[in-house]
């Protein structure tokens, strides 16, 4: 079995070409840092823990505090190693790859200082070999997709658990006026009984109900209408989207068709799916909602509905309002992605 060392797909023995990402595997060891590799002066590469699109995750030890961490490089798809030297891809320009870095460091900004026991722990940003990197805390575990690829469906108890701990890492972000935009299984890291959100690479702040231009980063099945509009009316809403596709998906196994598809073929949600009662079925047809005011508007609302029995769901659809919405985002996306 081939590790791809750019998205982490497993591939069988002799593959040439990652069977996920495209990439040339055949002598690959090169894109990743050697373990032994020092970096800062202070931190050796221990083992090779993962990667993306934009970024390699190590296991490193710190030195000086005689500490395990774990450390993001940016590492964007397409670029390639001589020595430690990152060269970036020549298809990229320079002012775009300075927009990756400054991006990379907002992203510590962004969560170096909001302590939360659901949030990984950032610790600082450096720049080195023509790129940067990022030390948070190493956690021993695995992500949520695994474990639900591996189990195949959560039951209704052990969601609710989950979701608990994932509300109030959202909810501490979402106090500090920022969006999360990318909430999805592969991006929540269980420890033990740890729960915790680790990636904040598309993270924003914003002002609610404002629309405003933001970047288009996001994975589509977890994504709402709006958010595939750079000049969206971006709020909470959003992360309640994804949070209802997450919940989804853990409790049937399957992803709802997304919104793309919803709209343009008038698609129904498959309610069925889910191993559950009426009462969360419902929470998360709420949360699932094309239409942004038809959603919960805050994580304190969603967890009001699926902890409190006194809560009552409701969905209260205005069909006319709701129509306009869907005929606006059905050309909003045929632009932008056909």
């Amino acid at each position: 079995m081939i590790i791809c060392p750019l998205c982490g797909a497993e591939n069988k023995d002799n593959t040439q070409y990652c069977t996920n990402c495209g990439l040339f595997l055949v002598n690959h060891d090169g894109l990743v840092l050697a373990e032994g590799t020092i970096l800062k002066r202070i931190f050796t590469i221990k083992r090779y823990l993962g990667s993306g699109g934009f970024g390699i995750v190590y296991e490193a030890y710190d030195n000086q505090r005689n500490q395990r961490y774990a450390i993001k490089e940016l590492f964007i798809y397409g670029s390639v190693r001589k020595n430690n030297k990152v060269i970036q891809p020549i298809t990229i320009s320079d002012n775009e790859i300075q927009d990756y870095k400054n991006k990379f460091f907002d992203e510590v900004k962004i969560i170096k200082n909001i302590n939360n026991l659901n949030l990984i722990k950032v610790y600082e940003c450096f720049e080195e070999n023509n790129t940067c990197y990022m030390v948070m805390d190493f956690i021993e575990g695995e992500t949520l997709s695994s474990i639900l690829k591996r189990k195949g469906n959560f039951s209704e108890e052990e969601t609710k658990n989950i979701m608990k701990k994932i509300l109030n890492g959202i909810k501490a972000i979402h106090e500090k006026k920022i969006l999360h935009r990318d909430i999805k299984p592969e991006n929540i890291m269980i420890s033990n009984s740890e729960v915790k959100i680790v990636d904040f690479g598309a993270a924003r702040e914003y002002i609610s109900g404002k629309t405003v231009r933001m970047t288009k980063v996001f994975a589509p099945a977890y994504a709402p209408p709006e958010q595939l509009s750079p000049t969206g009316r971006f709020g909470p809403e959003i992360d309640i989207y994804a949070l209802g596709v997450t919940m989804y998906e853990l409790l049937s196994g399957d992803l709802p068709p997304n919104a793309y598809e919803r709209l343009s073929n008038n698609i129904n949600l498959n309610m069925n799916n889910i191993k559950a009662g009426d009462r969360i079925k419902k929470i998360i047809k709420k949360c699932l909602c094309i239409n942004s005011n038809n959603r919960y508007h805050s994580i304190e609302e969603l967890e009001d509905a699926l902890f409190n029995k006194a809560s009552e769901c409701n969905i209260k659809l205005n069909s006319e309002s709701a129509n306009r919405n869907l005929e606006r985002a059905i050309e909003e996306m045929k632009k932008r992605l056909i």
